[in-house]
């Protein structure tokens, strides 16, 4: 993976982000399949499935269910499958 920081700039300040994973998953609706997110299992669950389905991963970071995760997503061009790229938040700029 080459291309591992993105930022996100606020009013007040810039999010630096190192992006994880980069994959495709189906057109399902991410925060109900996962069940809204509810408790740690879900987003471990979303992790885990995350980088089993990775193309492309990066295991340097920690993320754990305390972590502030990014995921931009972008349909394919059959509109059956998302193209997700998911980052976590290391710094604040």
């Amino acid at each position: 993976m080459t291309h591992i920081r993105t930022y996100i700039y606020t009013k007040g300040e810039v999010k630096h982000y190192k992006v994880f994973a980069a994959l495709t998953h189906d057109d399902s609706y991410i925060v109900s399949y996962y069940n809204g997110f509810k408790n740690e299992s879900d987003i471990l669950a979303f992790y885990s499935d995350s980088m089993s389905n990775a193309v492309n991963k990066n295991y340097s970071y920690n993320v754990n269910a305390d972590s502030k995760i990014l995921v931009l997503s972008t349909c394919e061009k059959d509109d059956t499958e998302r193209f997700l790229l998911e980052a976590v938040l290391v710094d604040f700029i």
